[in-house]
């Protein structure tokens, strides 16, 4: 048994009963099958279609927060601000609480303040290093 189907049986035994499992489970063979270089901005689209669905549902928001939120621990959450001249920037969880906090985003470059910020603000995920440990052995 390979320590991704480890993990797997881990997860089944500790989330059993919890109908985001599938989803996460087939998300953590996703994954585990990706280059690294593709590992570096999953989204909640590139997990969609991992599951065989269209679209992004409760089912597939639920599963992510299971892998990034809990002790399953195989999803690191970041933020990507995009500015209206489609350049990108991560940004750090604290500053999106300031920013909520504020009622704006201190623009990363010029230092301009976003009003509209969550409208510009794209979560994606990259795999934890516990995952990444996992899968390489």
């Amino acid at each position: 048994m390979t320590s991704i189907d480890q993990y797997k049986e881990e997860i089944l035994h500790e989330w059993q009963g919890n109908s985001a499992v599938d989803f996460c489970l087939k998300i953590i063979d996703y994954i585990s099958a990706l280059p690294v270089e593709q590992m570096q901005m999953l989204t909640f689209q590139s997990m969609t279609n991992a599951v065989g669905l269209k679209e992004v549902d409760d089912s597939i928001i639920r599963a992510v927060a299971l892998l990034a939120n809990t002790s399953i621990d195989a999803l690191e959450t970041r933020l990507l601000f995009i500015d209206d001249d489609e350049r990108e920037f991560d940004i750090e969880k604290t500053e999106l609480a300031e920013a909520r906090k504020t009622g704006f985003l201190v623009h990363p470059e010029t230092g301009e303040q976003i009003r509209d910020f969550e409208t510009k603000i794209i979560p994606y995920f990259v795999p934890s290093e516990r995952f990444l440990q996992i899968r390489n052995d």
